[in-house]
């Protein structure tokens, strides 16, 4: 007994718009920009770029800043402000092993509690 094989009536058009569809989608994840606050660092300034080396000095710029799929990597230290992304994937990182605390709050938020609470994606 042979099978036939199953023909899902997709021509070749079909197939290249599915792949290239499939490609815009990868390459704007490919695409996002990561950056940097390291309030404690001497060069930071929220006119900086947001590289490693040059860093934002707030949440606030970054927040401002991004845009959906950016990553900020938030180094160490006590940032006396709220935290409100403009976008729907924000994502804000801490950065290794570094301490940080949002204030003013009730309390200090650590930080495994802040990005379960800010980060919509986990990819990343």
């Amino acid at each position: 007994m042979r099978i036939a094989p199953v023909r899902l009536g997709l021509g070749r058009p079909a197939c290249v718009l599915a792949a290239i569809a499939w490609m815009v989608g990868n390459c704007s994840r490919a695409l996002a920009a990561i950056f940097y606050v390291a309030q404690q660092d001497a060069k930071a300034a929220d006119t900086n770029p947001g590289t490693e080396s040059q860093p934002w000095a707030s949440l606030s710029h970054a927040a401002k800043a991004i845009k959906n799929g950016d990553l900020v990597w938030v180094k160490g230290g006590t940032y006396h402000e709220t935290l409100a992304p403009q976008c729907d994937e924000a994502r804000f990182r801490v950065f290794g092993d570094d301490v940080v605390i949002l204030a003013p709050a009730e309390s200090p938020v650590e930080p495994s509690v802040w990005l379960r609470a800010l980060d919509k994606n986990p990819r990343g």
